[in-house]
């Protein structure tokens, strides 16, 4: 048996994870953070911080029976709850409450604006940014905050923090 340390991007973990190369093995809990908004708001601001986000556990499947597909190699053996919770602020299925979403915003608030004046940006995205530092600045925190609501540049360093992963070979 042996073992490797890697540094991947969250966004090359959804990417894998998307395409069905990262899997989680069915002997794992159902995802359960979904009812806990503080494990989810904490995971979600300390990741926007760029604080440690903590290893990701992965059992290497390539070439043994646990090999569903082609093109699956890795399973999560830990930290399933920590990615889920990741994978689904990203996709929207999850929200930052309204505390962190006031703390975000304050991080954030000058991108917000930059991406409101930026030309590139399209008026329908301009539009929605702006209701959202209307809605801050008037002190009228929404009481879900997701993934899309942040400005671009937050996005981004969401998708390219770096995981530690500790992948085992069988």
């Amino acid at each position: 048996m042996s073992f490797n340390f890697t540094h991947r991007s969250f966004r090359d973990l959804v990417s894998e994870y998307n395409d069905g190369a990262l899997t989680i093995p069915p002997h794992q809990r159902e995802y359960v953070w979904g009812t806990k908004q503080n494990f989810i708001d904490e995971l979600i601001f300390d990741i926007l911080c760029g604080k440690f986000y903590g290893i990701l556990f992965l059992n290497d499947v390539k070439g043994t029976e646990s090999q569903k597909t082609p093109i699956h190699e890795s399973e999560i053996e830990d930290g399933q709850q920590r990615f889920l919770t990741g994978y689904k602020f990203i996709v929207d299925q999850v929200h930052v409450s309204k505390k962190y979403s006031k703390m975000i915003y304050d991080m954030y608030r000058k991108d917000y604006l930059e991406e409101i004046n930026n030309t590139n940006t399209s008026s329908e995205r301009s539009k929605k940014l702006r209701k959202i530092v209307e809605a801050f600045d008037s002190g009228k925190a929404p009481n879900m905050f997701y993934f899309s609501d942040l400005p671009k540049t937050a996005q981004r360093q969401f998708e390219r923090h770096t995981v530690v992963t500790h992948e085992q070979v069988l």
